[in-house]
């Protein structure tokens, strides 16, 4: 039976981090925000995890999870008005990059080659590998490309770069109307500085979709990385109009000054509006960055007085960071209370609350997907 799965994972502390799957909701019908909700509330009734215990929740982009009125987190925020919800990070840089109409153009021309030259026949999959041995080309078979996942979109395009001038011989011997297509692309300079302006720039979005990516990764991790990487892409906003140190394979492809001054204005708008995306996808973690600035470094944190109980009312935006930052302020209280005096700086306090999580007081973090 063809029945749509709602993955639940959850992440607590229980003496040390955990994160693991929850449970299962199977989803008959239509996947509905209202849907979605019911049968996520029912699962958690009957395996007994109260509403208010789940502090925050994390989606992907799907109409049906973050629409602003009904989607599923606007239905639990109803029920729980000081949750946090968030859009997964590693879901959101790859939703950063938007390109132009013939560089899309091009990335979808040259999936549509690798497909045809290693899935659609395999006889014509056989004949090329063959070739390519037989050439002495640096790789032996194109990689197969997975629309579902970034990384294998910039795996496949690097793969296909480094044996071009085999595919391209290879295809001048394919009597077939698509090869012929193919064809004109790789003989077509522009298209092929596009393509190494494409090569370079996954690459460097690879390198970020690694590191956002294991065991043990929370938003003290990452979101750093993240980061990390908008600043890079002033870098690279100055670089691709230089001496392109960042773009190897852009700079070995072009052949002259003028050439690489003609393809240079479109690449530079290509990184200003991505990086445009990062700034607006990610403003939402700005008013964390205290919080995790406090977590992640504590023996840098001043006793400004930040977090008292009347300043975290006057300064949070929201209700939802007032309700961490108290949740943050209670555990600190606890800590004060239990732990007997000891000879570090006040500073040093903080390097201990995490391990008070694992009180039922405080909850867990929900991370659904469907």
């Amino acid at each position: 039976m063809d029945v749509a799965q709602l993955a639940v994972f959850v992440r607590l502390f229980d003496g040390e981090e955990m994160k693991e799957l929850l449970t299962l909701v199977g989803l008959e019908g239509k996947t509905t925000d209202q849907a979605t909700y019911e049968a996520l509330v029912k699962r958690l009734d009957k395996i007994k995890i109260p509403l208010h215990k789940c502090k925050s929740v994390t989606t992907d982009g799907a109409p049906a999870m973050v629409g602003k009125y009904q989607g599923l987190i606007a239905r639990l925020k109803k029920d729980m008005p000081s949750m946090l919800a968030f859009h997964c990070i590693i879901h959101q840089t790859v939703l950063c990059v938007k390109l132009n109409y013939h560089i899309q153009q091009l990335m979808c021309k040259a999936m549509k080659m690798i497909n045809f030259l290693r899935s659609q026949s395999a006889l014509r999959h056989r004949k090329l590998k063959t070739f390519l041995k037989g050439s002495d080309a640096t790789c032996e078979d194109l990689l197969t490309y997975n629309n579902i996942r970034w990384l294998s979109k910039g795996n496949a395009l690097s793969r296909l770069w480094s044996i071009r001038q085999e595919l391209s011989s290879f295809l001048n011997t394919c009597k077939n109307l698509n090869a012929r297509q193919f064809q004109e692309m790789m003989s077509s300079s522009k298209d092929m500085s596009d393509l190494a302006f494409l090569v370079d720039i996954c690459g460097h979005l690879n390198d970020l979709n690694l590191k956002l990516q294991g065991k043990n990764k929370t938003i003290i991790n990452t979101l750093p990385a993240v980061q990390a990487f908008s600043h890079k892409l002033e870098l690279f906003l100055v670089n691709v109009q230089g001496d392109m140190l960042h773009f190897p394979t852009l700079k070995a492809s072009l052949d002259d000054d003028e050439e690489m001054a003609s393809c240079t204005a479109e690449y530079t708008h290509f990184i200003e509006k991505l990086q445009q995306e990062f700034s607006n996808r990610f403003s939402q973690f700005q008013s964390l960055k205290h919080i995790i600035q406090l977590i992640k470094a504590p023996q840098k944190a001043k006793p400004n007085g930040v977090l008292t109980e009347t300043s975290i009312k006057k300064n949070s935006s929201n209700d939802s960071l007032y309700h961490l930052q108290s949740i943050y302020l209670s555990i600190l209280k606890d800590l004060l209370r239990l732990l007997p005096p000891l000879p570090l700086e006040p500073a040093s306090l903080f390097l201990l609350p995490l391990e008070f999580l694992s009180s039922p007081t405080y909850g867990a973090s929900l991370s659904i997907s469907v």
